[in-house]
């Protein structure tokens, strides 16, 4: 338990001289929501912009060689927030360098979600956490990333926060009168990543994964991106 609390001391303290940084797309913790999902879906795309670096001759190497190390991979780690403000989900999930992939609200997130009727909620918040993977923060192996939305900032996972998170999403809005519902993608927005906030967030994962058996665990991140259907 002091070690844990050592580490996420470390881990605050990581935050704040992060949060000196001025805001911009791509930024470690970042947030959106989804509303109307008894109406529909909605989806959200992250991509790996490759900040921290890419393999010297692509991605098509496996696990990498000497010439061709594996390099700047990130973890993702989602949080999913239902409005009574109850963490319902979360996963994470790898992402290579110039990699797209997405989730959806209801399939990915929802379906799961720890509720006591089994009804996914009527909207969410999702929050993303970006964290760099392999041993040390290279971005080096391509499995750091599991159960890292539960261990991050503990002795389990003491990797550091990262960038290289670029993500975006839609929603779904009332018609103004007679009407279909209006679609509308837009940027997660980067926040303030206070250290209450991750130790709370982190634990609270920590606590769905380790005792529910695989219920609220989000289904992890697809290859490719999502659009808008074609009307």
């Amino acid at each position: 338990m002091y070690l844990r609390n050592v580490i996420l001391v470390a881990l605050v303290c990581a935050i704040a001289a992060c949060a000196q940084t001025p805001a911009s797309l791509d930024f470690f913790f970042q947030v959106k929501y989804a509303a109307n999902l008894s109406v529909g879906d909605s989806y959200f795309d992250i991509t790996n912009t490759g900040a921290n670096g890419a393999s010297p001759l692509g991605p098509g190497t496996g696990l990498g060689t000497a010439l061709n190390p594996v390099t700047g991979n990130i973890c993702v780690n989602v949080y999913t927030i239902d409005p009574n403000e109850e963490l319902v989900s979360c996963c994470s999930c790898l992402i290579t360098p110039d990699a797209t992939v997405h989730l959806t609200a209801l399939t990915d997130l929802a379906s799961a979600a720890v509720t006591t009727d089994g009804v996914a909620p009527l909207s969410i918040s999702v929050k993303l956490l970006g964290t760099l993977a392999g041993a040390g923060g290279t971005g080096s192996s391509a499995t750091a990333c599991a159960d890292s939305a539960a261990l991050a900032g503990t002795a389990a996972f003491p990797f550091g926060l990262g960038i290289g998170m670029t993500a975006w999403g839609t929603t779904l809005h009332p018609p103004v009168g007679s009407g279909t519902y209006v679609t509308t993608e837009t940027a997660f927005t980067p926040a303030f990543a206070n250290g209450a906030e991750l130790t709370s967030l982190i634990g609270r994962c920590a606590s769905i994964i380790g005792n529910l058996s695989g219920h609220g665990q989000c289904i992890s991140c697809s290859l490719t991106a999502l659009g808008a259907e074609k009307k």
